[in-house]
């Protein structure tokens, strides 16, 4: 289901983020939905966004035009049960991995966060080739 065709948008929160080879990624997540999607700025056509959940099915978005994209949800209970990666052409693949941090927010908005980062997987970052899959294990000791 497309965010912004639902009322999900409206409490959607940024539960993570990752930035690197000039863009930005971000899982976004909607605790009335029980949704999350993910999202992407700074990108060119050809780049891709997806978003994975723990259970069911990914979505993918090839970006068409413009400097950003975003993919369908997928059921979340919580934002650790997905996970935001974009796929850049030709640079690699960078996946939403830290919490955000806003100019302004105080420490009730960074508690808020923590609270609902409880059971997030551990930080992730893929570099390297284009292509490298955003749901690959990473090798023991990382």
């Amino acid at each position: 289901m497309e965010p912004a065709a639902t009322t999900c948008a409206n409490d959607a929160v940024t539960a993570l983020v990752g930035h690197d080879y000039g863009i930005r990624i971000e899982l976004r997540y909607s605790a009335h939905c029980r949704a999350a999607w993910a999202k992407m700025s700074g990108t060119t056509a050809g780049d891709r966004v997806m978003v994975t959940p723990k259970q069911g099915n990914a979505q993918e978005y090839r970006q068409q035009y413009g400097h950003d994209a975003h993919t369908k949800m997928v059921p979340a209970s919580t934002p650790g049960d997905a996970r935001a990666c974009a796929l850049v052409d030709d640079r690699g693949t960078v996946c939403a991995t830290e919490p955000p941090t806003q100019a302004g927010s105080g420490s009730g908005a960074r508690a808020a966060v923590a609270h609902r980062m409880q059971g997030a997987p551990p930080a992730r970052r893929y570099r390297g080739r284009a292509g490298l899959s955003p749901t690959a294990p990473l090798p023991p000791g990382r």
